[in-house]
């Protein structure tokens, strides 16, 4: 599994995707869909069956965590932090 470190993130490894604005405050289905979406151009590959936990609150700040299956067949796990009201921040955990 790769490890994201703060380092890592500022000197620019694609490891971090931002979504602006999601259609709901579904924070669950919108990572979800996020994750599965990426063509590898924020992430570092392409990923499928999606799973995130439903966040514990709305509230910028709340944190949760997803799963995904890469495209090199391992299960890596994801954290999403909600940024502000529509806004979050999806990272590939360690």
């Amino acid at each position: 599994m790769q490890k994201l470190t703060i380092a890592a993130l500022l000197a620019g490894s694609l490891v971090v995707a931002t979504a602006c604005g999601p259609q709901s405050s579904d924070f669950k289905r919108e990572a979800e869909r996020l994750i599965e979406a990426d063509d590898g151009s924020r992430l570092p590959m392409d990923y499928d069956a999606a799973n995130c936990d439903e966040p514990p609150s709305r509230a910028p700040g709340t944190t949760f965590r997803c799963s995904a299956v890469g495209s090199d067949g391992a299960n890596y796990a994801f954290e999403t932090r909600i940024t502000s009201g529509r806004k979050f921040v999806v990272t590939l955990a360690s």
